[in-house]
């Protein structure tokens, strides 16, 4: 009983908050997400999935889509808190293959 005491008392000196990234692959190709450091998520054509990444009060999450050669499609940054803590990104809006805006 002590210890589960005692990682009680710990846990709330360091507050963690639980962030997500809604990805929805609109590319016409089978992709691999990950923010932050976490694995990878495989995205089928028209799948969509939530990455869970874990952070402080507030967080810069980072994500990566790749295509199924591991080469660099898409980069995304994402400022979030803990009053608001999720982010939506839909792949291939707004953006050629390459991460590049269409300059609108």
């Amino acid at each position: 009983m002590l210890l589960l005491t005692t990682n009680s008392a710990s846990a709330q000196n360091h507050r963690h908050y639980e962030y997500y990234v809604d990805v929805q692959n609109g590319l016409n190709e089978t992709v691999a997400v990950s923010c932050s450091g976490r694995p990878s998520v495989m995205l089928r054509p028209g799948e969509a999935r939530s990455i869970n990444v874990h952070g402080g009060e507030s967080l810069r999450v980072r994500c990566d889509a790749r295509d199924h050669h591991g080469q660099p499609l898409l980069r995304q940054v994402f400022e979030l808190d803990h009053h608001d803590n999720r982010a939506d990104w839909l792949l291939g809006q707004g953006q050629d293959d390459h991460g590049h805006d269409d300059g609108n």
